[in-house]
């Protein structure tokens, strides 16, 4: 509810434009100078929504629980491809791409009750606030603190730290969740690349479906209420697929309102793999549960303007998204597939990428990308 910029200590106009604030400076900066530009705001967090979904519910408090996620501001990356990429939000989808940055972050919590919670994106570090967080080559950290809610903590055999945050009542929930995280931490670090940080958190949100951010995901407080001891349930695939966020999202980023599927194709499917390792007598439930009951249809390529609705937008771009992955590991065989998708990673690593990265790579792995274009993209 206020706001004051100021650049190397002087106080600066600025011109809002929708979600994004334009900030003049008083120089072009080439590369290599900087110039230092500072937020100082104050925001009264609304209440989240029981039905809210996404980002709409990571921001915001519930009676058990304050999220801190898309919270400050961050910088519109500009890549030689896309110029500025500052698209709008939609009803439908994410919106904002940020570039790496490093971050320091310290939380201050007024209060004389209870001890309480506080965890997030980044190592814990010494401070005099409640809690400090330091990550390196993030693109959005995120935060949560709660006077209710439960921990638990392993160590993968890579020594990244895994943390499951949850409610109480969803004890059970909480724990195979965390058996989870980390089980697909490590698959996806055998599949796509080393996972980029030491530490990663799963924290259970009140508000539907889930959220990825560096090194947190939030996953929807109904999937651990549903959770039912085994393998074949929402909380597992959902867990799995925020978890492969950090490499289709965080380590490889895209345009997430032009080309969404980059990210959320790659990890939908990413819970078949998860799955086929992990829990192989699972994968013809997720077909069938996931994917073959909605019998899918649409382009893979909408953007998260295409649809006015949650159906006809998932339908395309995660299930729809996952049938052409699928189809194209059918085509170059699953050795090729597999070396594709970790030589995309590491080529693409710290980038922001477009389709046209994913095809190149694709074909140098032998694909035809214009026919697997044909049968699953608009205009191909």
């Amino acid at each position: 509810d206020s706001l004051e910029i100021r650049v190397n200590d002087a106080v600066a106009a600025h011109r809002a434009e929708g979600v994004w604030v334009a900030v003049p400076l008083p120089a072009d900066l080439s590369a290599g100078n900087r110039a230092k530009v500072t937020f100082e705001y104050r925001a009264a967090l609304a209440q989240v929504n029981a039905g809210a979904w996404g980002w709409r519910g990571t921001l915001g408090w519930t009676g058990r629980q304050v999220n801190l996620g898309d919270w400050h501001p961050a910088l519109a990356p500009h890549t030689a491809e896309m110029g500025w990429l500052m698209p709008e939000p939609a009803p439908l989808g994410e919106y904002a791409t940020t570039p790496l940055a490093d971050f320091e972050v310290a939380i201050q919590v007024l209060s004389n009750r209870r001890p309480v919670l506080v965890a997030g994106s980044g190592q814990p570090r010494a401070c005099e606030a409640t809690a400090c967080f330091a990550m390196t080559g993030g693109r959005y950290p995120a935060y949560v603190v709660s006077e209710r809610m439960l921990t638990q903590s392993i160590t993968t055999t890579a020594g990244v730290t895994v943390t499951s945050i949850y409610m109480p009542e969803d004890a059970e929930a909480g724990g195979a969740a965390l058996r989870t995280a980390a089980a697909a931490a490590e698959t996806f670090a055998e599949l796509y690349g080393a996972y980029p940080f030491s530490s990663f958190v799963q924290v259970e949100g009140d508000f539907y479906d889930g959220m990825e951010y560096s090194g947190l995901s939030f996953v929807g407080a109904s999937y651990y209420g549903e959770y039912d001891g085994t393998p074949n349930n929402l909380l597992t695939v959902i867990s799995a697929h925020e978890v492969a966020h950090q490499w289709w999202h965080t380590l490889v980023a895209n345009d997430q309102a032009g080309e969404p599927w980059l990210d959320e194709a790659l990890c939908t499917y990413s819970e078949l793999l998860f799955l086929e390792r992990q829990h192989p007598e699972a994968a013809p439930w997720w077909w069938a549960f996931r994917i073959q009951w909605f019998a899918p249809s649409g382009a893979v390529n909408s953007t998260i303007y295409t649809h006015g609705g949650y159906r006809g937008y998932v339908d395309s771009v995660y299930l729809r998204g996952a049938q052409m992955l699928h189809a194209m590991r059918q085509a170059v065989g699953d050795a090729r597939f597999s070396g594709f998708l970790r030589d995309y990673a590491a080529a693409q690593a710290g980038r922001i990428v477009t389709g046209q990265d994913f095809w190149n790579a694709f074909m140098a792995a032998g694909g035809d990308a214009a026919a697997i274009q044909a049968q699953y993209f608009a205009n191909p």
